[in-house]
């Protein structure tokens, strides 16, 4: 059954508290039928399929077996990857997707310079399903002599900044994806994350195509207490970064970013790597002496 363009597939959580175990969130999105009708589905799926279907929305079910299905004979899980860094959204996102659609790939973008001990984290999800790691295309020196030549991420305009590195990851994954017959990304980006994010997902929904993909985000209306009180309530591991909290830090505002870019600096990010990462502290102030005077 295709939707219409108002009713767009997006998963919705109920208010969640962390006092009490909450509920997985929910496709939000009003039935047109009574009954699911799993085998009615499907045909139709299969058939709209056939007839050249490029993205097929379908009404929810409480049996998350039968949504799987349908999502399977719409597209297959081999055609879905998911990608992830990692860090707090994106053990919900992993979550979810295993959940709904089973053993799906899961796709991590590695970093020359990322936070060290997340092996848990990684662990627990390949134990679920497939993972597959992205080398960093360059090393940790090669990346030093490359933000010595265009400046630190707060050295520069914070605009540029962010399309220095948006733009890197995204030719980086939509390259993988084509190469491995990807179809549909699916991301963990929220809207009220920045106010572009906002603002794309007001223009064109949490799912839309973009270079020759199609970019799925279910979070997309999640805040960041809802992504908390699923990983809490749902025993799921996180980096043990985000248990680092203090100086004006708590797991809400932590960010799995590496320790080698500069977000936040001017709200104590540098500061909290000394306390918490000492090591990875003395390395970026000798290579910039002048972030000293912002730890």
């Amino acid at each position: 059954m295709v939707l219409p363009p108002d009713q767009p597939f997006q998963l919705r959580p109920a208010p969640l508290r962390f006092s009490a175990p909450a509920p997985a969130p929910r496709v939000a999105a009003e039935p047109l039928w009574q009954a699911f009708e799993p085998e009615r589905i499907a045909t139709l799926v299969r058939q709209a399929v056939e007839l050249g279907a490029d993205v097929i929305k379908a009404d929810p079910t409480d049996d998350l077996d039968d949504f799987a299905r349908v999502l399977r004979i719409a597209g297959g899980v081999e055609a879905v990857a998911v990608f992830t860094s990692w860090g707090s959204d994106s053990v919900p996102l992993c979550d979810l997707a295993l959940t709904t659609l089973g053993p799906v790939t899961m796709v991590h973008m590695a970093s020359a310079y990322e936070m060290p001990g997340g092996e848990r984290v990684v662990e627990h999800f390949a134990a679920r399903g497939r993972v597959v790691d992205i080398p960093p295309s360059r090393t940790l020196d090669e990346t030093v002599a490359w933000l010595h030549d265009i400046g630190l991420g707060c050295d520069r305009e914070s605009e540029t900044s962010r399309k220095v590195t948006n733009r890197a990851k995204g030719d980086k994954g939509t390259r993988w994806a084509v190469d491995n017959g990807v179809a549909v990304q699916v991301l963990g980006m929220r809207a009220d994350e920045t106010r572009a994010r906002a603002s794309l997902f007001a223009a064109r929904g949490p799912i839309y195509a973009a270079r020759g993909l199609t970019l799925a985000c279910p979070m997309a209306a999640w805040s960041t207490v809802d992504v908390w009180a699923y990983s809490v309530s749902h025993g799921l591991p996180w980096h043990p970064l985000y248990d680092c909290e203090g100086l004006g830090f708590t797991r809400e505002t932590l960010s799995n970013i590496g320790w080698l870019t500069t977000h936040g600096v001017t709200s104590g990010r540098i500061a909290w790597l000394r306390r918490y990462y000492p090591d990875l502290y003395a390395r970026i102030t000798e290579e910039w002496p002048h972030l000293r005077g912002l730890g």
